[in-house]
This record gives structure tokens, sequence and C-alpha cells, in this order.
């Protein structure tokens, strides 16, 4: 099939490139169109609403018209349309209404940086490098808690430590680690969130592996402590064996939440990325894959929301209603997959995080950042990719692995760049980065 791609530089063109009457402006209400062969979104907004920077309407317009009739297209990459594709096009007046609304989804960075996991040099018995991977962050008003897939096996080390934050900076020489048992024997930490009421902070591992002894219980827990007291951290439905305490029960409630015709008894395999407390004693699970096992999975992005209390002792109890409540895989040029999600206070929404990994350079790794209002979450509607301006999506330079709320227009993005260190000389800070093995990469995002 022939497709219409978008060239960038050809939509900051066509403003003086196409003849006035190129097309009859969208009629009153809005109208169907079908891709032609040269169509992109840039040129049908100019054609239509006089104005190139207009094409999100169309893109939006279209896919809420896939929601109820297949026969429109769904548009996961505004980059790309293909001939013969069914698209609608607003109304002029629906148009300026949505991007009054609309375009605070932009957003700029403002920091980038390193912050030291630990001290440089750490070798594990074999003498091999331990490289600091950043995988789970939260903030609870003081601190930025932060926490790596990978143990560090030092003396008073653990896997998760804050760092201060304070007059809008990260101050990346502090490092506070949280030594209490339960923090040390969690294994790969994928996400964090604080409640809504800003009182609680919860740590989720994958829960991606299991063995039939006790081996890798630590692979699956969850926990939870008071903002500001981690030495009062507990396990959520705890089971000791071994000495080892997990929540390794919980998987089957995941397993069953998520069977489907083709698991029928409950998934096999999944993996949590992402955690969110939302409203109303919800929380929220980003599944990233699932499948028959660790080598024969998809990329998804669902959603499995439980209910949950947390008593005056700190004991945090999760229902028995683990059920899928959203699923959207978005496409783009790469193939995304779900890093972290996070619940907006500010703004009642979500922010979700992707990942990809093209190759194992720094050019080779990136990630998107997306918003989902709550009221679109509940009606099932694709999230909104966020831009850094009309026409380019904000896009991060590392593998994009954790996102907290900051304040009402502020968000940090933590990385993940396994055993990447860049390069030394760093000449497009927006593709390329240096670190060092004992540095975890973060990023600061302010909405405009």
């Amino acid at each position: 099939m022939r497709k219409a791609m978008i060239g960038l530089v050809v939509l900051l063109l066509v403003l003086t490139a196409l003849p006035a009457n190129a097309a009859s402006p969208a009629q009153a209400g809005g109208q169907a169109y079908t891709v032609k062969a040269g169509d992109y979104l840039g040129k049908l907004a100019q054609e239509n609403y006089g104005d190139v920077r207009k094409w999100p309407a169309i893109w939006k317009a279209t896919n809420t018209q896939a929601q109820t009739d297949s026969s429109y297209a769904a548009i996961d990459d505004p980059n790309l349309i293909e001939v013969g594709w069914k698209l609608w096009l607003p109304d002029a007046a629906e148009v300026d209404t949505w991007q009054a609304a609309d375009w605070s989804a932009s957003a700029r960075i403002i920091d980038r940086g390193v912050v030291g996991c630990f001290a440089s040099g750490l070798q594990d018995d074999e003498g091999n490098p331990i490289n600091c991977e950043t995988s789970a962050v939260a903030y609870d008003g003081t601190n930025v808690i932060m926490a790596s897939d990978k143990p560090i096996p030092c003396d008073a080390c653990s896997p998760v430590f804050a760092v201060t934050y304070a007059d809008n900076t990260l101050d990346t020489a502090s490092r506070t680690y949280y030594t209490a048992q339960p923090f040390v024997d969690a294994i790969k930490y994928e996400d964090m969130t604080v409640t809504p009421d800003n009182q609680y902070v919860i740590a989720t591992t994958g829960f991606d592996r299991v063995r039939s002894d006790s081996s890798w219980n630590g692979y699956n827990t969850m926990l939870v402590w008071p903002k500001g007291n981690p030495d009062a951290v507990k396990v959520v439905a705890p089971s000791t064996v071994d000495g080892v305490t997990s929540s390794v029960g919980l998987r089957a409630r995941f397993a069953q939440a998520l069977k489907n015709d083709q698991f029928p008894d409950g998934m096999p395999y999944f993996k949590v990325e992402g955690l969110a407390a939302t409203p109303g004693n919800k929380l929220l699970f980003g599944i990233r894959e699932q499948g028959a096992s660790y080598e024969d999975f998809t990329y998804v992005t669902k959603f499995v929301q439980a209910s949950y209390t947390i008593a005056s002792d700190g004991t945090l109890t999760l229902g028995d209603d683990f059920a899928v409540v959203y699923e959207h895989s978005p496409v783009l040029r790469q193939t995304v997959a779900l890093s972290s999600i996070e619940y907006d206070r500010y703004g009642d929404r979500l922010y979700l995080l992707t990942s990809y990994e093209t190759a194992s350079t720094d050019e080779g790794l990136g990630g998107y950042l997306w918003t989902l209002s709550m009221s679109d979450l509940g009606a099932g509607n694709a999230p909104r990719l966020v831009f850094k301006d009309v026409l380019t999506p904000l896009t991060f330079a590392h593998k994009a692995e954790g996102v907290t709320v900051i304040s009402a227009n502020r968000v940090l993005v933590i990385h993940d760049d396994d055993r990447v260190l860049g390069r030394d000389d760093v000449t497009n800070p927006e593709t390329q980065f240096h670190r060092e093995a004992n540095q975890g990469a973060y990023t600061l995002v302010e909405f405009r």
C-alpha cells in the first residue's frame, strides 16, 4: 500500500508552497475525507483551515471517530498516513475550540543531568562494573525517591535512595539510602507512586519471574511506607518463605485479570511496569508485556485496576477486584512500550511514559511522554502525545523509565540506559549523552 508521510521540513515550506485555492474548506459540522497520494496532515490542515499548524485537530478528530466507527483510521503515528484511509475533517469552529483548550500539552525540557547512585568504581564479585539502572521514581514533596532495577552490592547501600529536591533543583550531591530490610530484599523495582493525599509512597517490582522454590520471590514485591518515614515500610500482601518476605501471592490475581481466549486459566507471563494511585482508592498497574513466557510475549499497554485501603498502622490491603480497565498500544516509528505511569492530582490526568531501544547506543535509546485525562481513561480513548512544539513530539535522549509529578506544570523523568554509557563528545543532547557507570540520568520537563 502506498503511504503518505508528513515531512517536517515540507510542513514548514507548505505555507508558501500551497496555492490559496488548493481545496475547499472543511464543511460546517465536519466531513469525511479519503487520503490520496501526496497527502499529509499538515497539507490537509493548510488546505482546509489555512494553517498548517492545525494538523493535530485532524489527528484527534479522526481518532475520536474511530472509537465508534471502524471505517475511520486509528492514527497512532501522525507522521504516517496511508492512501485510502478515511479521515474526519472537523469544521473550523471546532478546530479553534479544540486548539484553545489543548495546546497546554506542549512542553519543554528545562534541565538534564545525572545522579550518582553509588560510589564510582563499584564492582561485582567477578570484577565487572556495577551499572546504575534507575527504573522507578516518586516525589513526596521533599525528596525524589529513586530505585534501581538491580541490587547495589555495597555496605549500607540499597537499591532505593532519596535525593533532595528544593528551589526547583535536584540536589545531585545528596543521597540517602533506604536500608530497611524490605527495600533490600525486593528485586527489580519498576515503578513508584504517591497516594493522591500525598501521605504514602507505594513501590512495585515487575512480577515478571517466579520459580518453584523461593529464590525469585523478591521479584514479586510491593512496598508501602508513610511519606518521610521509610523505616516504617511494609510489604503488601506479605508471605515469608526461607526468611524472605514478598508479595508473590499477588501473581495469581494479576494472571487472572489478564486471562484471555489464548490463556483462559490465567496469563502465564506478564510484566508490571507502571503504578499509579488514583482518586477513590484505586491502584492502576501498567502492564508492559504479556504472553506465554519471557521469550514468547507481546508488548502491550494495559492497566489493571484494583481497589486498596491503608490502615492506621500503614498496612495496605488490596481488594479482590483486579480487572483490566484500559488498553491502548501506541505505535510510532519505533516500537514503543510502556515504562511508567503516574497520576497528576493537579490536572486530574495520567502521565504515561513509553520507551524504545532500536540499538545499544545512545542514539538508539529514547522515549516519549503522553497524557491521558481521567475521563479519557474511563472512555477508553487514546492517550495524547506530548509535543515540544506544534510539529515535533517531545523526545528523550535516554531510555525513559520512570515519571513523577513535581508540580502543576513540571514532571521529572528518570532513565535506565542499561549498560549504555554514551559518548565523551556530546554534540546533540537531543539524541546523545554521556554518563558514568554509577550514574543515572534524569530530565526535568515543564509544561507551557
